[in-house]
């Protein structure tokens, strides 16, 4: 498995990348999840800034979009019922 030898400085440079408007809304909800659960560490992948639990899979994404920032539950589906606000009907993934 390839990793990035300076995550940090990927992920900064990844809101870099986003319209200005969505930079802001994206660095509140990287700090919004940082603070909610610490131990996740954030990763850019597929273009996304993903975050990773503690066996190193994918548990939220930040996926920019025309013209929104999606929030990305990847085992959402199995959370759908307790929170109805998660949208979406894929078999797993759920956004906000």
């Amino acid at each position: 498995m390839r990793r990035p030898l300076r995550p940090a400085p990927l992920v900064d440079a990844w809101f870099d990348l986003l319209p200005p408007p969505q930079q802001v809304l994206a660095r509140e909800l990287h700090a919004v999840v940082l603070a909610a659960a610490p131990a996740l560490r954030p990763a850019v992948r597929w273009g996304t800034l993903t975050y990773l639990g503690a066996d190193s899979a994918p548990v939220l994404t930040l996926a920019p979009r025309r013209h929104q920032l999606q929030l990305q539950v990847l085992q959402g589906a199995a959370l759908a019922a307790r929170f109805p606000q998660l949208q979406g009907s894929a078999p797993q993934v759920r956004h906000l």
